[in-house]
């Protein structure tokens, strides 16, 4: 599977990343569910200066960084997107933020979080390499 193909439909599209993703052991439809979702969480206000996309082997898996910089997003903010229902802040209805997206990436043998600093907001899925590229012993 191409990075390319994960990230279709992106607004605004990323730039592609320095390296690509091997082999990973997902299913595509749903990664692209949890890439979509990350990405949507690093455009939220306050406004990013830019949004970029970093991929990196981190032992058994490959990482998808989504890199956000600019002004933090207020803690409270990221902590009630891991929640499972929220209400919009234009009251137009409900969001699930990246409750559904931790739960997909859970259930490809993965996981997701967020790191933020003053200057950038990474949000990271770690999915798992196909077996066939991990290293043997």
């Amino acid at each position: 599977m191409e990075l390319a193909d994960l990230t279709e439909g992106l607004s605004p599209a990323p730039a592609a990343p320095t390296q690509t993703p091997g082999p990973l052991a997902v299913d595509p439809e749903l990664m692209r569910l949890v890439l979509r979702d990350l990405w949507a969480a690093a455009h939220l206000p306050p406004d990013p200066g830019s949004v970029v996309l970093e991929v990196s082997e981190v032992g058994p898996w490959q990482e998808l960084r989504v890199v956000r910089t600019g002004p933090p997003i207020p803690p409270s903010q990221l902590q009630l997107l891991f929640e499972p229902f929220d209400a919009n802040d234009d009251a137009t209805g409900i969001t699930i933020g990246l409750y559904l997206a931790r739960a997909l990436a859970v259930a490809q043998g993965g996981s997701i979080g967020v790191e933020q600093d003053d200057g950038h907001t990474h949000f990271w899925v770690h999915v798992p390499l196909a077996p066939s590229t991990l290293p043997t012993t």
